[in-house]
């Protein structure tokens, strides 16, 4: 476990919380990358981010809470390639951040690519691939941390490479009232840093499932789901066991495009959740998806979204967390140059089998404004608030940001 250790006060800093306030009275719109031609049918376009970051509860303690301030660099590419019969796109991104802290634990480096292509070889025969590499990163003081206190002076941040790939299959024509699709994933994930303490949080997850859409009318479909999760941890804890786990879920539904100012998706069902080698039956539950969204106007949008999920359980007396989450945004454009968002979300997380629940709420209100037509500046202020049944682990951590975003 890593231990803080503070060895001197560092100053509560305003200044950039007050220009980022200061900008979002102002009023702007993103622009989006801009693409050329390279070559052999390709489009490609580059993007810089720049921005200072004030941070407040660096560590997401529940007392007596660490400030920080620092940068963040981002810049990010793609290609695109389309013709008759299919598309490419290739995408890639390395992003450094550094903080006034000592050591390491305020430093990071993470990068990856993703690649996708979409084939139609025939009018009723589709192919899509999807692949992707991510080296990323656990925030000291969450995930395996969350009850430790880093030392500013030594230590490692909890780094780990993550894979996947992805196949889909689908059957039916564009005219067509039925389509089905069948797909396989999977994805991995390894950490490569503090490999005695966090070798337990790798994991191999491979997925199925199944999709039958009926049209009713040429906007609205029923659709048919049915998918199956397994998760399998590459060693067990003494505490829990055999972590292993598969789930199955079925959700039927209505899905609907442009009827009016709305489209959606709605699914509901049941699922099942059973452990590898536990007497214990599998746990039954309601399902459910839903993606709603609503255009008043030209100029805004309101998204809603919600649904329950299964993720990885990262601490070793957890056999799984168990979440339910809800989120809106409205995006809103006042004029050509000037775009804002405002967004909130709720997640409740059952952590099945040590008794703990957790609710996690975050909101989030950003502004751009285009300067010229490759620059844009933004700023945005966002906070993220647990509480948790276990003491010792609720935090409330606000951030601010502004920055730069250069599109040539």
């Amino acid at each position: 476990m890593i231990v803080i250790r503070r060895q001197w006060g560092l100053p509560q800093p305003v200044a950039l919380v007050a220009a980022a306030l200061a900008l979002v009275s102002l009023p702007a719109l993103a622009q989006q990358p801009r693409l050329y031609q390279v070559g052999g049918g390709f489009l490609g376009g580059v993007t810089v981010e720049a921005s200072a970051v004030q941070v407040e509860n660096f560590f997401y303690e529940d007392t007596e809470s660490v400030s920080a301030s620092g940068y963040r660099v981002r810049p990010s590419a793609s290609l695109t390639r389309t013709d008759s019969i299919g598309s490419l796109r290739l995408d890639g991104y390395g992003e450094y951040s550094d903080y006034d802290l000592r050591g390491s634990l305020d430093s990071t480096f993470d990068y990856g690519g993703n690649a996708r292509y979409d084939w139609r070889p025939l009018t009723k025969h589709s192919f899509d691939f999807a692949g992707g590499y991510q080296r990323g990163h656990d925030p000291a003081g969450l995930v395996r941390t969350e009850e430790g206190r880093p030392l500013f002076d030594q230590g490692e941040v909890d780094e780990w490479d993550q894979t996947r790939l992805s196949l889909t299959y689908g059957y039916g024509s564009p005219s067509s009232l039925a389509r089905n699709e069948l797909s396989i994933g999977v994805r991995n994930r390894e950490y490569v840093t503090n490999r005695d303490a966090t070798r337990f949080l790798n994991y191999d997850v491979r997925q199925l499932g199944y999709l039958l859409s009926y049209a009713y009318s040429p906007k609205t479909a029923f659709v048919f789901v049915l998918a199956n999760n397994a998760i399998d941890y590459e060693i067990p804890v003494r505490a829990s066991g055999n972590r292993n786990l598969n789930e199955f879920a079925a959700r039927t539904g209505v899905r609907w495009v442009a009827t009016g100012k709305t489209s959606g998706d709605v699914q509901v069902g049941v699922r099942s959740v059973s452990l590898d080698g536990r007497a214990r039956p599998s746990r039954q539950a309601f399902a459910w998806r839903a993606n709603l969204e609503w255009v008043p106007t030209a100029r805004s949008t309101l998204r809603f979204s919600t649904g329950e999920s299964t993720s990885e359980t990262y601490r070793n007396d957890t056999l799984y967390i168990d979440n339910k989450n809800y989120s809106l945004s409205w995006r809103q454009s006042w004029t050509s140059r000037l775009d804002s968002t405002v967004s909130a979300n709720y997640i409740d997380s059952e952590f099945v089998g040590s008794g703990r629940k957790d609710e996690t709420v975050s909101a989030n209100i950003g502004i751009d404004y285009q300067v010229l037509a490759p620059l844009t500046v933004f700023a945005d202020l966002s906070s993220r608030n647990r509480e948790s049944t276990l003491n010792g682990l609720d935090y409330d951590a606000p951030q601010a940001r502004l920055g730069v975003r250069w599109t040539p």
